[in-house]
């Protein structure tokens, strides 16, 4: 039987990305949680309907993985279903979302004003519909590719198709795990998105699909085990599933497959879960009413590193980008 909701939740909710951005840049962090989500409607106020608008252009990595998630999620859909989805129709359909959300970005990269676009390039808003080259299309079709080939070769794959659709399980769009607090505060609303999850005999299996980094630089594996950390406990709340029996996977698909299992460590467990609470109680401490999810820009400065305000998307708003030029 899965658990109840705390009613003493925390107005700040926290999530894996949240946090990476917290620790990155306290200002973009500002941007991104607290003036952005208030620029939603067109009469919002300018600032806040910029930052929204940048809050939502998408690099290189991210749009290659976005594409590459897209296509899995419309083949087990149809596995789901029991119809046929092949792998060479989950290649084309890759390389159409790319080509159509290629020709889209060109064609509504104006700015907040423009609403005619679900997705804007980074390069098309900052340097014009002619930004990318065939070169840089190029690359990220390689990348689409590539991962999409070795996703429908994935071992793990003939073990989601042998145990069966009535063996997969669906998580929430918006799904949320509460994590007790300490002494002085109430739970922790813990966002999380696991791609996939399915029971194998007595094990829960839940698998978070990464395209992987095209850089070739190694992945965070301290990041990541929080992240399955926190799938365990959505797991454990939503369906009660001790996190013992569950076993959340990285499974990289770019530049080749690889799996990594996180089996069940209680003190591995403990440290993620005090991480968590240090995190959110850090971003608590900066919000003038704790009831409320929102503080002034003043309180979250700027990063000292300025190598990072080069490619953010928020260096059209921030002084940051000013001292990129300078």
């Amino acid at each position: 039987m899965a658990k109840s909701h705390p009613e003493n939740t925390s107005t700040l909710a926290w999530s894996c990305t949240r946090a990476q951005l917290f620790e990155d840049c306290r200002r973009k962090y500002w941007y991104q949680y607290h003036l952005a989500p208030r620029g939603r409607a067109p009469d919002d106020p300018d600032e806040a309907r910029l930052a929204y608008f940048l809050k939502g252009l998408s690099g290189p990595e991210a749009w290659a993985g976005s594409i590459v998630h897209k296509v899995i999620e419309r083949t087990l859909s149809e596995w789901r279903r029991s119809r046929a989805f092949t792998r060479e129709e989950g290649l084309r359909l890759g390389f159409d979302i790319l080509a159509r959300e290629y020709q889209n970005s060109r064609a509504h990269c104006a700015g907040p004003e423009d609403e005619g676009a679900a997705l804007v390039l980074e390069p098309h808003y900052f340097r014009g519909p002619d930004a990318l080259t065939e070169t840089y299309r190029d690359k990220v079709s390689y990348i689409v590719s590539g991962a999409l080939r070795n996703f429908y070769e994935a071992p793990i794959l003939d073990t989601i198709r042998r145990v069966g659709p009535k063996r997969w399980l669906e998580p929430e769009r918006i799904a949320a795990a509460h994590l007790p607090g300490d002494d002085e505060s109430g739970s922790i609303l813990v966002y999380v998105r696991p791609d996939f999850v399915f029971w194998e005999e007595e094990q829960l299996r839940i698998i978070d699909w990464k395209t992987g980094d095209w850089k070739s630089h190694a992945p965070d594996r301290a990041k990541e085990e929080v992240q399955v950390l926190c799938y365990a406990l959505y797991a454990q709340e939503k369906w009660g599933v001790p996190l013992e029996q569950t076993v959340p996977a990285i499974v990289r698909l770019y530049p080749e497959y690889q799996l990594e299992s996180h089996a069940y460590d209680p003190h591995r467990t403990e440290v993620v879960r005090q991480y968590i609470r240090e995190s959110h109680g850090n971003m608590v401490s900066l919000l003038p009413d704790p009831g409320l999810d929102w503080a002034p820009r003043e309180n979250f400065p700027e990063t000292e590193d300025v190598a990072r305000c080069r490619w953010c998307v928020f260096r059209q708003q921030c002084p940051g980008g000013a001292r990129v030029t300078e």
